[in-house]
């Protein structure tokens, strides 16, 4: 499988779950090392693009690809496996996140995305537990410049 993150230059590199590490999310809650990536690149633009205000303020910008085992443990959460009103209930979210983070059995929870929030759809993200083993087995395979689209930050 193939995943996709859109980061900063800085840290593009940077594969430690630093991110939930200083930051809440929407699976987590911060103080948890994760990953958060996308099944597709468009995904992961649009993705950055919902927090961000100011796109002159955005520093430069790198897609990171990733290549991850198709066998990893991995759990898929549903839209059925949530409520209608998910998407404005972080807190249940973040506890839902938290709680595979700290069970450790899986590498991978595939969610449903709040901007693409269709049962059947390919678009997903992707969290990488980092205190699971198994995350050593996923490599950066490309980390190529990205500029968010102009159009995007039109009224």
């Amino acid at each position: 499988m193939r995943l996709w993150r859109l980061s900063s230059l800085r840290r593009a590199r940077d594969f430690d779950g630093g991110y939930g590490l200083s930051n809440a999310g929407r699976w987590n809650t911060q103080g948890r090392p994760v990953t958060y990536c996308s099944t597709v690149p468009s995904l992961a633009a649009l993705e950055k693009r919902v927090h961000v205000t100011d796109p002159s303020l955005l520093p430069p910008q790198i897609m990171v690809e990733y290549d991850v085992p198709d066998d990893l443990p991995t759990r898929i959460l549903a839209l059925s496996d949530l409520p209608v009103d998910w998407t404005v209930r972080e807190t249940l979210t973040q506890n839902i996140g938290d709680e595979w983070l700290d069970g450790g059995a899986e590498t991978l929870l595939l969610v449903p995305s709040v901007i693409v929030p269709l049962a059947n759809a390919p678009e997903r993200n992707v969290l990488i537990n980092h205190r699971h083993a198994a995350r050593s087995r996923i490599k950066i395979v490309a980390a190529t410049p990205f500029t968010l689209e102009p159009r995007l930050f039109q009224p």
